[in-house]
């Protein structure tokens, strides 16, 4: 499967427990993951560990110009 077949998952609190979870389950599993969460390290971290083909962002889901902004990245 190419990279522009590969399905497309958006998560939430991807840094941190059943979010982070999921992000490894879903790469696993042959997906593409545009995750966030407000840590800036462990945003790095996962985009380091997972690579370009997935796009990780810090994002405060509390703050809707945040998440307008991430939306259209993620777009």
């Amino acid at each position: 499967m190419s990279m522009t077949e590969k399905k497309l998952v958006v998560i939430t609190g991807a840094t941190k427990g059943i979010g982070l979870g999921r992000v490894g389950k879903f790469i696993n599993c042959g997906w593409r993951v545009a995750g966030c969460g407000r840590s800036v390290k462990a945003v790095q971290e996962l985009q380091n560990k997972y690579g370009s083909e997935n796009l990780f962002s810090v994002v405060d889901i509390k703050d809707d110009g945040s998440v307008a902004k991430w939306a259209k990245e993620v777009a």
